[in-house]
C-alpha cells in the first residue's frame, strides 16, 4: 500500500525532474470545456489522452458513477463554478462501460461500513442521503443520458452551453457518442 511518506517522496522526485514547475497555466481551461466523469481508476490519464485533452485544457469533475442520483448537487455546483468563474462554454458527460457503481448494492456497502467500525446511526443518516441512489443505478449509458437531460433542464446553466454525452471503454479508450448537445 502506498502511504503519505511515499507520496511526498514521489513529489520531491517529480519536482526535481519536472518541467511543469511554474509553467504559468491559467485556472481557466484553454478549451473552455468541462468534463463530468466517473472516479474509476482505469480512467486516470486514459480519458484525457483518449479525448486529446492536456493539462490546463479542460475542467475535469470526477464523481462516483456518472449519475443524477446521489451526486447531482455536487456536479451542478462544480459546473456553475466552471461556467461562471472559469469561462467554460461546453460540457461533456462521459460514462464508462463496466462501472463499479452499477455493481454495488446498498446492503453490501452498509455491511462493509459496519465492518470498518461505522456506527449504525451514522450509516442510517448516510443511507437516507446517499446509499439509496445505488439501487437506482444499473446501466451506465442510461445514467449518462439522464444526467445530460437533467443538466439541460437546469435553469442555471445557460441554454447556449452545449451538453454532450459519451461512453468510454475503460480498457481500450474507445469513445462512443450518446448525445450531441
Amino acid at each position: 500500500m502506498i502511504g503519505l511518506e511515499q507520496l511526498i517522496k514521489a513529489n520531491s522526485s517529480f519536482l526535481l525532474k519536472s518541467a511543469a514547475n511554474g509553467d504559468g497555466l491559467s485556472k481557466n481551461p484553454k478549451h473552455h470545456i468541462a468534463i463530468v466523469t466517473c472516479m474509476d481508476t482505469r480512467l486516470v490519464e486514459l480519458l484525457e489522452s483518449a479525448l486529446g485533452i492536456k493539462r490546463g485544457e479542460a475542467v475535469v469533475i470526477k464523481t462516483a458513477g456518472t449519475s443524477t442520483d446521489g451526486n447531482f448537487g455536487t456536479i451542478l455546483r462544480s459546473l456553475v463554478i466552471a461556467i461562471y468563474a472559469l469561462d467554460v462554454e461546453e460540457i461533456v458527460v462521459v460514462g464508462h462501460e463496466d462501472c463499479g457503481v452499477t455493481q454495488i448494492s446498498p446492503s453490501m456497502l452498509k455491511q462493509k461500513m459496519q465492518k470498518r467500525g461505522i456506527d449504525k446511526r451514522h450509516i442510517r443518516k448516510f443511507e437516507e442521503e446517499a446509499i439509496a441512489w445505488l439501487d437506482k443505478v444499473h446501466n451506465s449509458e442510461e445514467e449518462v443520458k439522464k444526467l445530460v437531460d437533467a443538466l439541460r433542464k437546469t435553469t442555471i446553466i445557460p441554454r447556449n452551453v452545449p451538453i454532450h454525452g459519451l461512453m468510454i471503454h475503460p480498457d481500450t479508450g474507445k469513445v462512443s457518442p450518446l448525445s450531441d448537445g
